[in-house]
């Protein structure tokens, strides 16, 4: 989508306490350092070139940054005409404004990542800002960066933003064109080792070579790369040799947390955005499992057994795990026909609440399989690390355990970047055996499943693989769904038939209800499946329109988020105070009248037709579930957040926080 929207959540206040200010003064100072570094390689007299937009924000060093920005903002220089020394004050402000903008890269990049923990990734990689997103990265166990996304590019306009760029979109082209010309800039900011100064008289003074002050020529000659028609003209696919070790700059070691009282503080924020990473990913699971049940089954049967408890743990990955617990508690405690009932949406506070016990069950599932000395924080990094998967976790863990040093006073990394905290760890002893039996009383009893004994007894027999002789990890397809069905219907040893009963009370009494009370805030779930219906219905006419072919048919609702302002007019609706312009779904259509797979799509749908919505329009498009390691990267594309406000809320100028459906 080319506009941006605000989407409208729940806040989570920012701790600017004296931690924060400390992080952000030694960046300061840090960042006032590479000004005068950079002062210092650029032509005698042209100093004031820093002031036209010169930040340390962008894909190379700091200093760099600074050069190449500088240059591309001002205008012609190296005249004869003598420039007054920059303030000092001067640079402090610049190199305030520069931090700004990196927290706001960082905040814009990285979903539920808070402006002070941002300082600190700033702090421990010496405020450069591409090892502070492999940092991110690393802790957060994804490989998706990439800088000519449109994910990073948001991300760049809200940096630009956040530093009062004179112009912010000039900026975010110059950073994309020293991407894409990295050769060349590379050639004039970095000459090869024990080249002939005459060889390369644009590149270096000959006089200065050795203190690498660039020429007057030199710095024209940058200029002249950097402009959008250079950029088509010497755009470089891939770093000459001599200079592929200066873009990947090995990280520097994460300095330990200095001081008992600021140990909780920084491992709670550390925590909270790890733990929503996590259940961000999964709700993409979710997705693509609902793209995988059988549609009309979905509607009828399999939307009570997932609201319930279709988590996400079990013997096999994230997606196949959800359509097993799914189907094995419709076939084990099935509704009576009289009682049976379609419905085409589940809500997002369903998904919401699944994902956040299904992460309770895999945590308790780790700690038990560790001894109890794992920690939140830990566990949430190793399912990070396993994408949600128990097996790839547990092993790692064992090697975690087998390859850590003994040191009496933690913490301490293992093979995923993992901190250990607490108690001292003896590699030799490595994990005590627990039956797995027993792993998964823990992880049932975590989650809150209405029948704990039954599950852990299925789940830990083994019968599920032999359900599916053909599992080789990956997610399971449509025939394998069908077939997995059918052998849960025939085979399940739990049936009405043994006299069990169906479920505890307190689920028996949601099969009673009527269709529009299975969910207990009744009201709201219709009010949402009327709006969302109708929204999406035009979102495949215009998606038809504009591009043609075959027409679609709405399958099922896949949750959506109905408070959606518009990025560029913040007002809300005419109608209330509290009405919002937009709404986004994520849905399942497709051909009509075709019984083949649903496709899973996304819309951003104009709620009300008014006086102000002539340039308004709606957005549909289809989805791609994200592979192994993107889920960051998919996430801010889908909802985009808007630039003003999120660089307002970087400058500590609003108490509001952007979060997503």
């Amino acid at each position: 989508m080319a506009t941006t929207r605000v989407v409208i959540g729940g806040c989570r206040s920012s701790d600017d306490g004296p931690l924060s200010i400390r992080d952000r003064s030694r960046l300061t100072e840090r960042i006032v350092g590479f000004y005068r570094t950079a002062a210092g390689r650029l032509p005698s007299g042209s100093d004031d070139v820093l002031l036209h937009g010169g930040f340390c924000i962008g894909i190379l060093d700091p200093v760099s940054n600074i050069i190449a920005n500088a240059i591309s903002s001002s205008g012609s220089i190296g005249n004869g005409a003598a420039a007054e020394a920059t303030a000092e004050s001067s640079l402090e402000g610049l190199a305030a404004r520069s931090l700004d903008g990196l927290v706001a890269f960082l905040v814009a990049y990285f979903r539920y990542l808070a402006p002070e923990e941002a300082l600190r990734y700033l702090r421990a990689t010496r405020a450069d800002l591409c090892a502070a997103v492999r940092r991110v990265e690393s802790d957060r166990c994804t490989l998706a960066f990439r800088l000519d996304s449109g994910t990073a590019r948001t991300a760049l306009r809200c940096a630009a933003l956040a530093a009062r760029h004179p112009d912010p979109d000039h900026m975010v082209t110059t950073t994309l064109t020293i991407f894409y010309c990295r050769h060349h800039v590379c050639e004039v900011l970095f000459p090869p080792p024990g080249c002939c100064p005459s060889a390369v008289p644009i590149i270096m003074n000959k006089k200065k070579i050795n203190k690498g002050r660039l020429s007057a020529a030199a710095v024209e000659h940058l200029r002249h790369i950097l402009t959008p028609e250079s950029q088509l003209l010497m755009a470089s696919t891939r770093l000459p040799p001599d200079v592929h070790h200066l873009l990947a700059r090995p990280l520097p070691e994460r300095p330990r947390f200095i001081g008992i009282r600021s140990l909780s503080s920084r491992l709670a924020s550390l925590t909270y955005s790890l733990s929503r990473s996590l259940l961000n990913r999964i709700h993409y699971f979710y997705l693509e499992a609902l793209a995988l049940l059988p549609p009309e089954r979905l509607r009828s049967h399999y939307h009570r057994s997932l609201v319930i408890a279709g988590h996400c743990y079990g013997p096999l990955d994230p997606v196949s795990n959800i359509i097993l617990n799914t189907v094995w508690l419709e076939a084990t405690f099935p509704v009576p026909m009289e009682r049976q009932f379609e419905l085409p949406m589940i809500s997002s506070s369903a998904l919401l609440r699944l994902a956040h016990r299904s992460v309770e069950g895999m945590v308790a599932f780790l700690r038990a399989f560790a001894g109890g000395d794992l920690s939140d924080l830990d566990a949430y990094r190793f399912l990070l690390y396993a994408d949600a998967n128990l097996g790839v976790a547990m092993e790692a863990l064992k090697q975690s355990r087998a390859e850590c040093d003994e040191i009496d006073n933690p913490p301490r990394r293992n093979l995923c970047g993992v901190l250990f905290w607490g108690k001292r760890i003896e590699p030799e002893k490595g994990y005590p055996t627990v039956p797995l039996s027993d792993l998964y009383q823990a992880t049932v009893t975590a989650a809150m499943h209405p029948r704990p004994d039954m599950l852990r007894e299925f789940l830990a027999s083994g019968r599920v693989h032999a359900m599916l002789p053909a599992y080789s990890g990956r997610s399971l397809s449509h025939e394998d769904v069908r077939s997995l069905i059918v052998s849960l219907s025939e085979t399940n040893p739990y049936s009405q038939d043994n006299g069990l009963p169906l479920l505890p009370a307190k689920y028996q009494r949601l099969t009673q209800m009527k269709p529009d009370g299975f969910i207990l805030n009744q009201e709201i779930f219709q009010r949402e499946l009327t709006l969302f219906s109708r929204m999406v219905k035009a979102a495949l006419k215009e998606y038809t329109k504009h591009n043609g072919g075959t027409e679609y048919e709405l399958v099922f609702i896949c949750g959506g988020n109905e408070n959606v302002a518009d990025g560029d007019r913040l007002e809300v609706s005419q109608r209330s105070i509290f009405e919002y312009q937009y709404c986004h779904v994520n849905f399942l259509a497709r051909p009509r009248g075709s019984n083949v797979a649903p496709t899973l799509f996304f819309a951003e749908c104009i709620k009300y037709d008014e006086n102000n919505d002539i340039d308004r329009k709606t957005t549909c498009c289809t989805i791609v579930v994200p592979p192994k390691h993107v889920a960051e990267e998919m996430a801010v594309s889908l909802i985009m957040m808007d630039q003003s406000l999120l660089a307002l809320i970087i400058l500590g100028l609003s108490g509001s926080t952007i979060t997503a459906i």
